[in-house]
């Protein structure tokens, strides 16, 4: 999505070069580089887990003091 000014926020699933059924990693993304939240799967030997992240960029950010 986005407006006159480009583009503003993203949703989408991340996919690698080589599709297959790991690929359920997502993100949401406040544009430009302001946010992002997300789903991704980390591998530790044979097990598989899901974890999230969150990250906010305060440089871009404004907020309230």
């Amino acid at each position: 999505m986005g407006d006159e000014t480009g583009k503003r926020l993203a949703l989408g699933v991340e996919q690698s070069d080589t599709p297959s059924a790991d690929d359920n990693d997502w993100h949401l993304v406040f544009e430009p580089d302001r946010a992002w939240i997300g789903m991704y799967v980390a591998r530790d030997g044979t097990r598989k887990y899901v974890k999230g992240f969150l990250s906010v960029n305060t440089d871009k950010v404004k907020y309230p003091r």
